[in-house]
This record gives structure tokens, C-alpha cells and sequence, in this order.
């Protein structure tokens, strides 16, 4: 199928929203997102990189977001590993993150009373061109994040991504069980990166790549996405780079994840989903 078949308009016809993302795991909300609050974040994203190239005695030469971050990646990369790491607590990032559109589609696909939105699992991503070392290769979110097993991923886009950008690409239908991996990183800490080699999938690579739909968006789309669903990352071969909010939305009374104390994803020094589901760990 093609990926218009994943799109539902949510100007005009909102209500097949529920039956595309039931049968596929996932469904591109189309027109979901206000464009100005996405343009509002996108220049509070501008305004921190300028503030940092005026502390290093640069000025930005253009407000062009992606150029401007280029520069200051270009004086050392860590900057950018700054700006990745405070991107969460700009007001334009949580206005998106807490749209009430957004929030109210997503609680309706959950069918839950009570959102939870782990700040802690959400993040803004900056897929810089042929930096792949940075990419997720095929993986279900619940492996990593252990939320409740209804809980969504959006991906919302900064900018239109285009499928020489690296649009997601994703597995139709694989979101109905949890899958088996090999765990390569049981005592990982975050905050260095490699976050996406943890795991493994079980699974034939070529039938997944067989079976793979990848997901160009516009701004204003929201790509939702079960968190058993099957997917990875596009690789960035444009010369722009792949500005996405990803903030995840879990079933705070979910019987599962109340019972363990809401204990999530993976800790300091520890990988939980092996001790949840040991079943699902290939030695």
C-alpha cells in the first residue's frame, strides 16, 4: 500500500483515524497541528543557537535554523549535543507536546482516562545528514521504554521531511505482540549516545525491510504510532537536517505498569525489559 493510505485529513475526516491505526499500528494524522505553534518553536530553536554563538564570540551569519545550527556544530559538535539535551524545556517544545488536539486523539486511540507523558522518554531529535551512528535500526518503542502496552509515539515534524530526508519507515500490522530480542548493552547509561544499540530485534531483516512503508510528513501531520509497532529510522542523505519532536503518551492506570510502581524504560546501569519479560530476551 501506498503511504497516502496511512493518511487520514483531520480536517475532514478525522473518524477513520481510529480504524487505520487499529488495523496498521500507526496512522499519519495529517493537518492534526497548528503551524504556528510549530513555527514557534522552530525560532525559540533558533534563538538558543544564537545565544550560544554569542557566548563563543560568533554571530549567526543567517536565521535559518538549519544553517545556523550547522555553524555552531561546525565550531565543535558538542554545542549541538547542548542544544539536543535543553530543546525539552523551551515552552514552544511542551506547547506541541501538550496540544490539546494532539493529546485529546491521542487518549482516544489509548481509549484511557488518564495520560501519562514521561518527559524522561520524550525528546527532540536532529538527524543531521550521514550521521547514522545516531539512528535507531528496527525496534519496538516498548522494548525501550516499557510504558503501558497501549502507549503511543508521536513524531511531530519541525520542517517537511521528504523520503530523501529519511522518513520513518515502519511495518504494517506488527504491532499486535511484543517481539523478541538479544540484549547488547544490559548496564547502559544514558547521556552518551548509542542509545539505539541496546537491542536487537529476532526477527529476518530482509522481510521487515520487504514488508516497509516509509512515511514522508508536512508540517502540521503528527505520525502516530502503536508502541509494539515494528520500525526505524530513515537514513538523512538530503543536505537538510531532520528536525522531530517525539514525545511519548502511556496509560497512567494501566494494571501492568501500576503494579511494578510505574518503574520504566532503562535505568541507570539497568535494562528493565529483561527482568518484565525475560521470555522475550534471546541468549
Amino acid at each position: 500500500m501506498h503511504a497516502h493510505s496511512y493518511t487520514v485529513d483531520m480536517r475532514v475526516e478525522h473518524a477513520r483515524l481510529a480504524s487505520v491505526y487499529s488495523e496498521h499500528g500507526f496512522a499519519v494524522a495529517r493537518n492534526l497541528l497548528p503551524l504556528e505553534r510549530i513555527e514557534t518553536c522552530r525560532g525559540e530553536l533558533l534563538r538558543l543557537v544564537q545565544r550560544r554563538l554569542e557566548l563563543l564570540g560568533r554571530q549567526s551569519p543567517t536565521r535559518d535554523l538549519d544553517k545556523a545550527f550547522d555553524y555552531l556544530c561546525d565550531i565543535d559538535r558538542s554545542h549541538g549535543g547542548e542544544i539536543y539535551r535543553v530543546a525539552t524545556d523551551l515552552p514552544g517544545y511542551q506547547q506541541l507536546v501538550f496540544d490539546p488536539g494532539l493529546t485529546a486523539t491521542v487518549k482516544s486511540l489509548m481509549a484511557t482516562e488518564l495520560i501519562q507523558l514521561p518527559f524522561h522518554n520524550s525528546n527532540l531529535r536532529i538527524d543531521r545528514p550521514s550521521e547514522d551512528q545516531y539512528l535507531f535500526d528496527w525496534h519496538q518503542d516498548y522494548t525501550f521504554n516499557l510504558l503501558s502496552k497501549n502507549a503511543v509515539t508521536a513524531v511531530i515534524p519541525l520542517s517537511d521531511i521528504s523520503p530523501d530526508m529519511g522518513a520513518l519507515c515502519v511495518v504494517p500490522g506488527s504491532h499486535r505482540k511484543i517481539a523478541e530480542v538479544a540484549v547488547n548493552a544490559p548496564d547502559f547509561s544514558s547521556g552518551h549516545g548509542g542509545g539505539g544499540y541496546i537491542f536487537t530485534l529476532h526477527h529476518p531483516r530482509d522481510e521487515l525491510e520487504e514488508r516497509a512503508v516509509c512515511l514522508p510528513l508536512h508540517e502540521g501531520d503528527v505520525l502516530l504510532l502503536h508502541c509494539l509497532l515494528i520500525h526505524r529510522s530513515g537514513h538523512n542523505r538530503s543536505r537538510r537536517n531532520r528536525w522531530t519532536i517525539n514525545p511519548r503518551y502511556s496509560d497512567f492506570l494501566d494494571e501492568k505498569l501500576v503494579a511494578r510502581g510505574w518503574a520504566r524504560g532503562i535505568q541507570p546501569g539497568r535494562v528493565l525489559f529483561g527482568d518484565v519479560h525475560p521470555d522475550k530476551v534471546v541468549k
